[in-house]
C-alpha cells in the first residue's frame, strides 16, 4: 500500500520503499544519461535533474 508517497508493507519493512525509490532514480538517472548522449545542453541538463530528482 502506498500511503503519501511511502510504500508500507503489511509486515512495515523499509525495503519495498527501497526498492521502489532506487527503481525511480534508475530510471530518471538512464534518460539523463540519454540526454546527455544527445549533446543537450549542460543547463537544461540540471534543470531536467533539479526536476526530477
Amino acid at each position: 500500500m502506498r500511503f503519501l508517497g511511502v510504500v508500507v508493507s503489511d509486515d512495515l519493512s523499509w525495503s519495498a520503499n527501497t526498492t521502489a525509490v532506487s527503481k525511480k532514480a534508475q530510471q530518471r538517472l538512464h534518460f539523463l544519461r540519454v540526454l546527455r548522449r544527445n549533446n543537450l545542453e549542460k543547463k537544461l541538463l540540471v534543470a531536467f535533474y533539479r526536476a526530477t530528482m
